[in-house]
């Protein structure tokens, strides 16, 4: 838990930097997009993630 909620802490912080960063040549809209889709993002790319990190068949309890 508290990994998680000082990664929060960290995405906030950060979060706020950049999108103050990048508002003045995109604007307010453009901001609002980017961190709208960012979540979109992370969801699209989590099954992906998910079958890398499957473990290989360990062959025990097969016949043969």
């Amino acid at each position: 838990m508290a990994t998680h909620w000082a990664m929060v802490g960290v995405g906030v912080s950060t979060g706020s930097v950049v999108a103050g960063q990048i508002a003045p040549a995109v604007g307010y809209g453009g901001v609002l997009v980017a961190a709208s889709s960012a979540p979109l993002v992370g969801v699209r790319g989590f099954p992906g993630y998910a079958r890398l990190r499957q473990l290989p068949p360990s062959g025990h309890g097969r016949a043969r």
